[in-house]
Formats: structure tokens, sequence, C-alpha cells
């Protein structure tokens, strides 16, 4: 029996009265999480690029959120998927060293509501999406891949988060997941190329179609290659299917409170903790960060051209951290690139490749910080970053966020709405809440 078999063998059999206390309300939370940040993010130029671009996916009554406007499902997914991504505060998970929220949310609402599920029903489809996707790029040994992007295993979340909702049998379950192997996207540029700085970024977007779309082309009857998971040079067998059921990925999935690459928050925390105490912090004379090795290879430009940019650069997260403090981090706009402090400041931010650090990467992105200026020395060392699942916010912190982005856009009343049925629904159909997404 394949990898993929017994893993379908296993998810079909999910049941939300069955799952463990806690992976509902977690998986509640995440949506909370993405819908903020995705209404925040859908004001964004690639947000919009892709509501443009979403008419070749097709018509239809899916909402594109916060638009006011419909198209397929296809185009849904895409477009919402995108508008959740491209502030880099969506959600993640230490094991993927990605981030399943931003795909598999936009899914399951999506397939939920045509299927006409439960919003229990889909909290445990967007479970079921982060454990099949979270298993699997855990099991590919990162220090040998050429990329991290999430769009190289988001289709296998997606997929098993449709079939699942579908109520695939095990043999078309499987084949789903097969297909969305075998058609994601192999995201090869993310591996070579320098300029982080574009719309597509670790593509999502278009692995999350991918994958849903393989659950569709399975039901059909479709096949795909079985054995996809069962060549170690690739994956890891064993650890795709270890400890099944006994732990879920949603309750270890990390909350992002600045708007930047996860590699940077360690960073971000150490000298957000030293400006606390010492206001001299952002005269600093030098700043020097002691990290994992990865880190090392994101842009870093001290000086960005746009807003994606300054999401991959650890200089330019860190000076603009120092200077202006937390509340600029959550939302980075046009405006902090043009912050001519915090580009002189991000020049003198040096970066160094630290064994120690390197060596509890993908498990943890710490970071020691260094910070000099007329002869006095600070530093700190963050091992667990802020949202981290060992070092997690509060319910009340979630909301925060969620209430300040999620207000940028819509009124308040309808806000809180939307936060009530997320958390308090269970039993009513998933429609609802995709009528609040109008």
């Amino acid at each position: 029996m394949t990898t993929t078999t017994k893993l379908a063998q296993y998810m079909v059999g999910v049941k939300p009265s069955r799952l463990p206390p806690g992976v509902l309300d977690d998986a509640a939370l995440a949506v909370l999480d993405l819908l903020g940040v995705a209404a925040a993010g859908s004001r964004t130029h690639a947000a919009a690029c892709f509501r443009q671009a979403g008419s070749v996916l097709g018509s239809g009554n899916a909402p594109i959120w916060f638009s006011g406007i419909t198209g397929s499902d296809a185009a849904s997914v895409s477009s919402n998927a995108v508008a959740g991504s491209a502030l880099d505060l969506d959600d993640g998970e230490r094991s993927a060293s990605g981030h399943p929220g931003a795909g598999v949310i936009p899914v399951a609402i999506a397939v939920a509501a045509r299927e006409n599920r439960s919003w229990a029903d889909c909290l445990a489809a967007i479970s079921v999406g982060y454990e099949v996707g979270t298993r699997i790029a855990a099991s590919r040994d990162a220090r040998n891949l050429p990329t991290l992007a999430t769009g190289r295993w988001m289709s296998f979340a997606t997929a098993a988060t449709t079939a699942w909702l579908m109520r695939l049998d095990e043999t078309r379950f499987a084949h789903a997941l097969a297909i969305a192997g075998t058609l994601a996207p192999n995201m090869a540029a993310n591996g070579y190329s320098k300029q982080t700085g574009n719309s597509i970024k670790e593509g999502i977007s278009w692995s999350a179609v991918t994958g849903m779309t393989a659950a569709f082309l399975a039901a059909s009857g479709a096949t795909g290659p079985l054995d996809v998971l069962d060549h170690p040079q690739h994956f890891d067998a064993s650890r795709v299917l270890q400890e099944l059921g006994e732990t879920w990925s949603i309750q270890r999935n990390y909350f992002k409170l600045y708007s930047c690459c996860r590699w940077a928050h360690a960073a971000i925390d150490a000298v957000l903790q030293m400006r606390a105490s010492e206001s001299w912090i952002k005269d600093a004379q030098s700043i020097d960060v002691f990290t994992f090795e990865r880190a090392l290879r994101l842009n870093n430009s001290p000086e960005p051209a746009n807003i994606e940019a300054a999401q991959y650069s650890v200089p330019f997260c860190v000076a603009l951290a120092s200077i202006h403090g937390p509340d600029a981090m959550l939302v980075l706009n046009e405006d902090v690139l043009k912050c001519e402090a915090t580009r002189s400041l991000a020049k003198r931010v040096r970066l160094h490749n630290d064994p120690e650090m390197t060596a509890l990467f993908p498990a943890s992105t710490p970071a020691r910080v260094v910070v000099s200026a007329g002869g006095v020395t600070m530093q700190r060392t963050v091992l667990h970053c802020r949202g981290d699942w060992q070092n997690r916010p509060s319910l009340e912190e979630l909301l925060a966020k969620y209430r300040r982005l999620y207000g940028m856009l819509v009124r308040q009343d309808k806000c809180e709405a939307i936060a009530r049925a997320v958390i308090g629904m269970r039993e009513e159909s998933t429609v609802l809440i995709a009528e609040l997404l109008r």
C-alpha cells in the first residue's frame, strides 16, 4: 500500500466530533487570523492584479472577499489566497517551513459553501488540509532544497481539504493527492532568483487552485501516480505517517505579528525588547544579527524598492522596528520605504551565519542581536518568536490584530459579526460565512 493511500485511508475516516479537544477551536482561530490578514491584503497591488486576471478562470457565484464581486471557485480561491499572503502576515508551521492557512482556508470556505457543508465540517477540513500539507512538507530534507516556497507543497494540502469536503472514498482521495503532487508548481525560479520583491512570492495562490482542481479531477475518475511520496530522495515516507492522528499540525501553527518574512521575526523581537528599555537603540551605530544560514539567502536589501522586497529584508525590517517600534511592523506600507532614517540604519545592520542558530532551523527561526552605540553594547537572544506555538498569543491579542486589520476595510459591526460567526458557529452552513465575506 502506498503512502498516499495510507494517508488517504486515515483522513477519510476523520470526523469533526472525534477530533481531539481544541482542534476545531484552533482551526477557527486560524480562520479568524487569515480573514483579518486578507482584509488588509485585499488592498494591495498584488491582490488587485489577481482580481483583474481572475476573469480567465471563469465566472461564478463564489465571493472574492471584500470586493463585492464573484467568480468561479478557482477565481475566488486565487484572489483570496493572494490577499491572504500578500502582506506576509499569514500563519505558518515550523516543521513545514511554510504557510498553510493562506491556501487551505480560502479553498475550504469555497468548497464547503459549494457543497453546503456545516461550519464544523469546514473547520475539520481545514485541520485535514493543514495536517496533510505540513506532514508532506516536513518529510523533505530542507537542507537540500533549493527553495522552501510553500507553493511546492500547498497543492497536497488543498487537495486533501477539497477531497474531504467532497467525501471522496479513500481511492479517489489518494489519487487527488497523487495528481496534486504531480501538478504542483515547482517554483524553480525561487531557488535561483534574487528578486524576491514580486507579486508571485511563494506561489501559494496557484498551488491552492491546483490542489483543489486535483480533487475535482480525482472525483471525475482521473488518476495520478500513487507512489509520489514513496521515493526517499524526495520524501521520507515514514515521517509522513509518523504518529498519524496522535498530533495535529493546526495546534502547532504560529501566528505573525509583523508583516514580513518569519525569518526576520526573532531579530525584530530582540531589538524591540531592547528598545523598550533603551531609547538609544534607534540611534545605533551598528546592529549585528547572528542567525541561521537560510536567512542570509533572502534579498536583504537595505533599500528595498517595494513592499514585497521589504518583507524579505532582515536589515530593513530590523531597522524599521528599531526606529518606529512595533506598530510600524503590523502592516508595512509604501510610506515606510521612503524613511531615510530607516534606510540609513539598515545599511548598518550586518548579518552573520551562526552555526548554533543554524542547527536549530527549521524547528526554530532564532537570532541573537548585538546593538552598539557610543561605546555601549546590548544584546538579546530570541529562540522562539512572538506567536510561535511555544510562545503563542492569547485570544485577546489575536482579536486585537484581527480588528485592527479588518477594521481598515469594513464597518466595525460587520467585523464583529464575522468574528462571532467564525468563533461561535458550528452546525450552521458555511454558506453564512461566505455571504458575510462578500
